[in-house]
């Protein structure tokens, strides 16, 4: 997955970039609407997604970049967040159920599995900050000083 970024902090290799999220509004009839249809306000279409990416590239504060993430691990994310905790609250609910009888031990375990999942989630999320990031800059489209100029120019 290739996306465009702009750099906001640097700190040795890693970058702070912020991403704006139009995925979502590629493939809709109304080309242009900047998110402002009922979906697009609902799924934050216009909003700006911060995220910590390996600075390969050297790229500086205002730079506006190329960053690569492998499919495969945008994948395994939307999994881990999206999938796992609807599994374990059905999994929960239907073991408990089973052996219980009882629906509404079988809701509360459910919902504290779903709680439970999003806890595991955290740890994982927190483990994995000390990692390189999967984020990685690639290439530099043009720096800081060059967007500075069109600016001034306009």
């Amino acid at each position: 997955m290739t996306n465009t970024a702009k750099v906001i902090s640097v700190k040795g290799q890693r970058a702070e970039i912020t991403v704006e999220r139009s995925s979502m509004c590629d493939g809709c009839s109304k080309k242009g609407c900047s998110g402002s249809c009922g979906a697009g306000s609902l799924m934050g279409a216009s909003k700006n997604m911060t995220a910590e990416a390996y600075n390969a590239a050297e790229a500086k504060v205002g730079d506006i970049v190329t960053v690569e993430t492998s499919d495969g691990k945008v994948l395994s994310y939307a999994l881990l967040v999206f999938i796992l905790p609807i599994a374990v609250c059905a999994a929960l609910y239907a073991a408990v159920y089973y052996f219980i009888h009882d629906e509404r031990i079988s809701l509360a375990s459910s919902g504290a599995g779903f709680i439970f999942t999003f806890a595991i989630i955290g740890i994982i999320e927190r483990i994995h900050k000390k990692k390189k990031p999967d984020i990685v800059i690639t290439g530099i489209i043009s720096s800081d000083r060059e967007n500075q100029t069109k600016e001034s120019e306009k």
